[in-house]
């Protein structure tokens, strides 16, 4: 399986105003934030060889993410053993927030000691390039923490 990322992050904000400060009404765009164009392949500086996504219905309220079988539907269990988690994305569809945190067992760190929160209906995307520990048998787990009814959605690209 080839494997292509392309993480894009554009960040386009309206304001409309009213006549303060004598500007009368003016629309302000400011779209200047435009991340693009970091293409993550085989043969990139910072490879991604390998990729996953799927839907994690939270059983109990928890659950974990073993990076060292990650479910994805198209090509089956996906073992990210060796490599780096390059870009992640977390999708929350639900209307509770969700944590993602180092496993308590074999844990991955992807954000230090702290909980990736992902809000009701929110969406967040990390690139980390280089920055993150290879996966092994004793660094791989992910713990998500939610309500018995909620679903992650996440996708993976490492090398």
């Amino acid at each position: 399986m080839a494997v292509e990322c392309n993480p894009q992050m554009i960040l386009g904000l309206q304001i409309t105003g009213g006549a303060g400060a004598g500007l009368g009404a003016r629309t302000l765009i400011f779209d200047e934030y435009d991340r693009t164009g970091s293409v993550y392949n085989s043969s990139s500086t910072y490879p991604v060889t390998a990729a996953a996504s799927d839907e994690l219905a939270i059983t109990g309220g928890t659950d974990t993410i073993d990076l060292t079988a990650v479910s994805n539907p198209g090509e089956g269990a996906v073992d990210f053993t060796g490599l780096k988690i390059r870009v992640l994305v977390f999708q929350n569809p639900g209307s509770n927030v969700i944590t993602v945190s180092k496993g308590a067992t074999n844990g991955y760190e992807l954000n230090g000691t702290v909980a990736i929160r992902v809000p009701a209906g929110g969406t967040i995307m990390i690139d980390y390039v280089d920055a993150l520990a290879d996966v092994s048998g004793t660094v791989k787990t992910l713990d998500v923490v939610g309500t018995a009814a909620d679903v992650l959605n996440y996708i993976i690209a490492a090398g």
